[in-house]
């Protein structure tokens, strides 16, 4: 099947989470994975040995992390090169209605803009609270800053709300480009 190079930035650990359950499900397919952060690991990997890529970013205070906006941005020719796909993690995304469904795709549109990928598929997922990770101070913020998310929020407990269907059914989708016609017959 393809080598797919898998490329991420993540502030708590979400992002991170969701690209290893699309590693694991794109090898399950039957395709081969490599998996870099690029915060802690430098991706000295020739992106034309790949068949595709996907590339995910979390939003912290309405930003992308600077080190994948740069990353993408100095190699986006040979990204654009092939299937790439790119999700965004963030809190925006676990609210439904229109006004945050628009915030949600002008952080992708801005992702975009600002690198000039070309991703054949570009979504959103909802990420998670982390309060067992968070100070004193940033707990406070972080719950009055989702307190219209969750009514009489326990930030005792951490808070996931990405829907596993969603990563699941992206990665279907995303494989689709990765399958090479049959020019034998």
């Amino acid at each position: 099947m393809s080598r797919v190079l898998l490329l991420y930035g993540s502030s708590e650990g979400q992002t991170q989470k969701i690209m290893n359950e699309i590693s694991k499900q794109l090898k399950q397919i039957g395709h081969q994975t490599d998996l870099f952060n690029l915060k802690t690991k430098e991706n000295k990997s020739d992106i034309a040995n790949y068949d595709g890529a996907v590339i995910g970013s979390s939003i912290h205070i309405g930003r992308y992390q600077k080190y994948v906006i740069k990353y993408i941005k100095d190699r986006v020719d040979e990204l654009n090169k092939i299937p790439t796909a790119f999700f965004s993690v963030n809190l925006t995304a676990v609210d439904k209605t229109p006004k945050a469904m628009d915030k949600t795709t002008e952080f992708i549109d801005s992702f975009i803009d600002k690198t000039g990928l070309e991703p054949r598929i570009a979504v959103t997922f909802p990420g998670a609270l982390k309060f067992s990770e968070y100070g004193f101070l940033k707990k406070l913020l972080m719950k009055s800053l989702s307190k219209n998310l969750i009514k009489d929020m326990d930030s005792s407990q951490d808070i996931e709300f990405t829907d596993w269907m969603e990563v699941s059914e992206f990665v279907t989708r995303y494989s689709k480009f990765l399958e090479k016609p049959d020019i034998s017959s």
